[in-house]
């Protein structure tokens, strides 16, 4: 049967040691644990600009099959997306409203899991 310390890795430590991989501490694999998160559950924008921008951006969203804004994406039915979107053009608004089953993260908090000696 094989001693305890047959199974002790060299190259890893508890904490940053010369060129070891380490896990708790700044940089350390473990070194945060994940406390809250902010998230959006079909989400909706509406942006107002002027009117041929508007109809550009409304074009852009049919003819590519969708548009990004920033972690939001708004897919088309035609695109065979999960992320399809409802998109409304009236005038000079452009509203789009997300039809996807699933939340996207928005932004995330964080807590030391050992907090550093500084």
């Amino acid at each position: 049967m094989p001693t305890a310390s047959a199974f002790i890795h060299t190259r890893f430590s508890k904490y940053k040691s010369g060129a070891n991989n380490y896990f708790f501490g700044p940089g350390g694999s473990l070194s945060r644990i994940y406390t809250g998160m902010v998230v959006a559950y079909r989400p909706k924008v509406t942006l107002t600009t002027w009117e041929s921008y508007s109809s550009y951006l409304y074009s852009a969203w049919r003819d590519e099959g969708g548009l990004d804004f920033g972690p939001l994406v708004f897919g088309t039915e035609e695109s065979g997306e999960s992320t399809s979107a409802k998109v409304e053009q009236n005038g000079a608004t452009l509203t789009l409203t997300s039809t996807a089953n699933w939340p996207v993260i928005l932004g995330m908090t964080s807590s030391w899991t050992v907090p550093p000696n500084e």
